[in-house]
């Protein structure tokens, strides 16, 4: 029987030789850590073929049998070469991620380095095409840190093109240059666009990044039709943009200070939540624009078209007179109108559904008796110099209570004592 077990022994051992010299070949290739698993592959079939050949040896048990131990020795064997078949496959698998994604990362600074090398060329038309590279890079990357790189290139690029010009006029003021056409700066459109496109995706409404926006630009003249952000409280500083088009724009919660929209059109666009602060609007139009939540503060408003627009719950804070704007058709339901003189504006077919007229002015405006019946104010502080010596009703008058809440009079009227802010 000892003689059965040591060829046995032998028989294995050779077995073992051959598959150590495979795993050695396959592995000088692949790194030491396959290496590592041979040999523990190995160790273990090693401890199992010894536990077998060495079981007739126990008290009270029969020795084992040659076909039992050369049977149990190929099974280690098959178990060994199953497991070193997927550390092997595991390994190639890595490899081959690796692969693709160097093969990534080397289109992209590619793709990177031929888009951002096109931006300085001098014609407009190549610029553009520079642009719509990085363009298509941000769309197609996952990665945030990439789309936040080609953002920072085409800022640099901003303020390279789009910076405001200034020169001294003959009176010695420093004044912006003349807006030059259009289609010499379709490069500072397109940049702009795309990066309001993808200012999101780049992660720019992250706390990490500070005071996002345009500062100090020029956007005159420029078509922004579309134009698309998702990112809230992205800020307009200082930008000329008269006579720009931003219709079916859509900016919602944008922060506007002390830009320049004469003469420019937001018509049917989407600004819900929207500020304009210090902003100049004369002649602006916004007919069939969203701007509910929207705040003007401060801002000069003459000639302004607010033609059918949705403005519930907007606000208007204004230390200066809002002349000749027209409010024809417009939603401005539960909005804050409170302490303006409004001086030839027309509210026309306007809804002024429980709109807070505290202490304003309506000069020589435009607005009907069945409108006044609906808006509210504080008993306190009416509105005054209705048009056709309209009154408001002492009905729609509230008070304020020590929760800050304001809450109808008591009056015969169903709404009696209700409350106003829910």
């Amino acid at each position: 029987m000892f003689t059965d077990n040591l060829i046995a022994a032998l028989i294995l051992a050779a077995l073992l030789l051959l598959v150590f010299r495979q795993s050695l070949e396959r592995t000088k290739n692949w790194g030491q850590d396959n290496i590592g698993y041979a040999f523990s592959g190995l160790g273990v079939l090693f401890v199992i073929f010894i536990c077998v050949l060495f079981w007739g040896r126990q008290e009270g048990s029969a020795p084992a049998n040659l076909n039992d131990v050369v049977r149990t020795g190929l099974l280690g064997l098959g178990g060994l070469g199953a497991l070193y078949g997927l550390v092997i496959a595991n390994k190639r698998q890595r490899a081959f991620e690796k692969q693709v994604k160097t093969g990534q990362s080397q289109l992209f600074n590619d793709m990177l380095g031929r888009g951002a090398a096109l931006l300085a060329e001098e014609k407009v038309a190549t610029r553009c095409t520079g642009i719509r590279v990085l363009r298509n890079l941000a769309q197609g990357t996952h990665y945030q840190w990439q789309v936040r790189l080609i953002l920072e290139i085409l800022y640099d690029h901003l303020s390279s093109y789009g910076r405001i010009a200034y020169e001294t006029n003959p009176q010695g003021k420093t004044v912006p240059k003349p807006a030059k056409d259009r289609d010499s700066r379709l490069d500072v459109e397109l940049v702009a666009e795309t990066i309001m496109l993808y200012a999101d995706k780049a992660g720019f409404y992250e706390e990490d990044v500070k005071d996002i926006g345009f500062y100090e630009l020029d956007f005159r003249g420029l078509s922004f039709k579309y134009l698309l952000c998702e990112v809230p409280g992205f800020r307009w500083r200082s930008v000329l943009a008269s006579d720009a088009d931003f219709s079916a724009a859509w900016v919602d919660n944008v922060d506007f200070h002390v830009c320049d929209f004469t003469y420019s059109g937001f018509y049917e666009a989407h600004l819900n939540g929207a500020e304009f602060t210090a902003c100049n609007l004369t002649s602006t139009q916004f007919n069939n624009s969203e701007l509910s939540f929207g705040k003007f503060s401060d801002c000069t408003l003459k000639h302004t078209r607010f033609l059918n627009a949705i403005m519930d719950q907007v606000r208007f804070y204004s230390n200066e007179p809002l002349e000749y704007i027209k409010f024809v058709g417009a939603k401005l339901r539960g909005g804050y109108l409170t302490d303006i003189e409004f001086v030839n504006c027309i509210f026309t077919s306007a809804d002024l559904t429980l709109a807070d007229f505290t202490a304003s002015h309506l000069t020589h405006g435009i607005i009907q008796r069945e409108q006044v019946n609906t808006i509210i104010y504080d008993e306190n502080a009416p509105p005054r110099n209705l048009p056709d010596e309209l009154i408001a009703p002492e009905d729609r008058a509230y008070i304020v209570g020590e929760d800050g809440k304001r809450r109808f009079v008591k009056s015969d009227k169903p709404w009696s004592e209700q409350l106003i802010d829910g």
